[in-house]
C-alpha cells in the first residue's frame, strides 16, 4: 500500500486534491517527434486533454525528419528535445555520441519497414522461395540482378541484407546505392534502381507511384521496435514526468481497440495538416493498425531485466551483431563494439507510470 494506515485518510485527501488540481512540472517537456504514429499519438492526446488530466507539461514539435536526423539535431544541441521516439538501430548507434536513456517501447514498426519494386519487377514472379518464409518475395536470380535504395546503417539497410539470407545470399551479392530517404522516391522514378526501402508513413508515396510491396520487417520474422527516448540527464531529474508521459501513452493503448474510428478520423486528419501529400482513409487506418503499441504489462516485458539483463537489451546485441556480420563482409571502415553502444534501458519509469495508475485506481478501490 501506498500509504500505512495512519495517514491513509490524509493521503487520500491529497491524492483527491492533486488530481482536482495537476500539479505541472515549472518547464514544459520538450518532445520533439516524426510524422506519423510517434507525434500523432501525443497530438491526438492534448486534443482528448489527457496530459492535462495527468498534470503534464509538454511542448510537441512535428518534424519530417528520420530517426538519424532527430537524434543528431540532439546531441549537437541538446536544447531542441528532452524526450523523442527514435528505432532502436540509430538509438544504440548514437548512444556513442551522447548519454541516452530509452525508458518505455512506443511501437513496433514490422509490418511498416517495406520493399517496394516495380510492378514489372522479376522479383514478384517468386513467392515463397524459402518456405520457411511464405509471405516473401524473390529468388537468388532476381535479387542478385537488381539494385535497391537504401541508406546504410539504418534498420532499413538491415532489412535489405536479411532478406538477402532468406535466399542463401552472402551480403555481397546484394546491389544498393546508399541515399536518404526522403531522397529514394525521387531517384527510383528516375530509373536509377529497382527498389526501395521505405518506413511508414513515408511507404505511402511508393504506394502512390505504383511501386509494389515485395516483403516486410515481419515476413522476415524481424522485430522492428520503436524506443521512447530522452538524454540521460534529463531522465534522471524528471523520473515522474516521464511516468506521466507513459502513462498518456497508455490511456491511447486502451482507447485504440474503444474508439478506432475516432481515432482512425483523427489520424487522417493529423497526416494530411502536417504533409504535403493527401493521405488516404484507407491508408490511415491500415497505418495505425499494422503499428503495435504495448500496454504496461508487455513494457514492463521488455525492460524489466532477468538475469542481469533485459529483452531490449538482448535485441540490441543482436542488431550490433548483424551489423558486424554486414560490416566485415563489406569491408566497412568501422565495427561497432558493443561496449561503445550502450544506452540506458530501464524500467524505472514504467514502475513510476504504474504506480501513477495505481494511484489514481486507490480511491475507487478504498470506497
Amino acid at each position: 500500500m501506498w500509504f500505512k494506515s495512519f495517514f491513509k485518510y490524509v493521503g487520500l485527501v491529497g491524492l483527491a486534491l492533486s488530481l482536482s488540481a495537476p500539479v505541472y512540472a515549472a518547464e514544459p517537456m520538450r518532445i520533439c517527434m516524426k510524422l506519423g504514429q510517434e507525434s500523432f499519438l501525443l497530438w491526438y492526446a492534448k486534443e482528448k486533454g489527457w496530459d492535462q488530466e495527468l498534470g503534464l507539461n509538454y511542448e510537441l514539435d512535428v518534424v519530417e525528419d528520420t530517426d538519424e536526423e532527430l537524434l543528431s539535431k540532439g546531441a549537437q544541441d541538446h536544447k531542441l528535445w528532452d524526450v523523442t521516439a527514435t528505432d532502436l538501430l540509430s538509438t544504440v548507434l548514437f548512444s556513442k555520441k551522447m548519454p541516452l536513456t530509452a525508458f518505455a517501447l512506443f511501437n513496433s514498426k514490422s509490418r511498416g519497414t517495406e520493399i517496394f519494386v516495380r510492378k514489372d519487377s522479376e522479383i514478384l514472379k517468386t513467392q515463397g522461395w524459402n518456405s520457411a518464409y511464405p509471405n516473401v518475395y524473390g529468388s537468388p536470380e532476381s535479387l542478385k540482378a537488381n539494385t535497391f535504395l537504401v541508406k546504410e546503417n539504418t534498420p532499413t539497410f538491415l532489412i535489405l541484407m536479411c532478406w538477402s539470407q532468406v535466399f542463401g545470399l552472402d551480403f555481397k551479392d546484394i546491389k544498393y546505392k546508399s541515399v536518404e530517404p526522403h531522397e529514394a522516391i525521387e531517384a527510383m522514378n528516375e530509373d536509377s534502381a529497382d527498389g526501395l526501402l521505405l518506413l511508414s508513413p513515408n511507404t505511402y508515396a511508393a504506394e502512390l507511384r505504383g511501386y509494389v510491396h515485395a516483403a516486410n520487417a515481419e515476413d522476415l520474422n524481424i522485430f522492428m521496435p520503436t524506443l521512447f527516448v530522452a538524454h540521460t540527464e534529463y531522465a534522471k531529474q524528471h523520473a515522474k514526468e516521464l511516468g506521466k508521459l507513459i502513462m498518456v501513452y497508455e490511456k491511447y493503448v486502451a482507447n485504440f481497440v474503444k474508439h478506432q474510428r475516432d481515432i482512425f478520423a483523427a489520424y487522417h486528419q493529423f497526416l494530411n495538416e502536417h504533409s504535403e501529400l493527401e493521405f488516404t482513409e484507407e491508408f490511415c487506418s491500415r497505418d495505425l493498425l499494422r503499428q503495435r503499441i504495448f500496454n504496461l504489462k508487455e513494457q514492463f516485458d521488455f525492460f524489466t531485466p532477468t538475469k542481469d539483463t533485459c529483452r531490449v537489451n538482448e535485441i540490441r546485441k543482436d542488431v550490433l551483431g548483424v551489423l558486424n556480420s554486414i560490416a566485415a563482409e563489406l569491408k566497412f571502415s568501422e565495427q561497432f563494439a558493443d561496449s561503445n553502444y550502450q544506452p540506458v534501458f530501464t524500467d524505472a519509469y514504467i514502475k513510476e507510470a504504474r504506480d501513477i495508475e495505481r494511484s489514481l485506481q486507490s480511491p475507487k478501490a478504498d470506497k
